[in-house]
């Protein structure tokens, strides 16, 4: 799994989302993490720049 792959499943886990079969849906600009067995998909920013984009994406949701 990518770092990015790895740092998504991290994240998870601090939330309670704890997997042993992480899937990742996309890769490209972010990475796309569906956290089996559970319905949460992590999305992980690869570029330093990325974050203000996922936070409004975020917010739009």
């Amino acid at each position: 799994m990518s770092e990015a792959a790895n740092a998504a499943v991290r994240v998870g886990l601090r939330f309670g989302y704890e997997t042993d079969d992480p899937l990742v849906v996309q890769e490209s600009n972010n990475t796309v993490v569906w956290l089996r067995p559970h319905a949460v998909i992590a999305k992980e920013g690869k570029r330093s720049d990325s974050a203000v984009s996922l936070v409004r994406e975020n917010e739009v949701a």
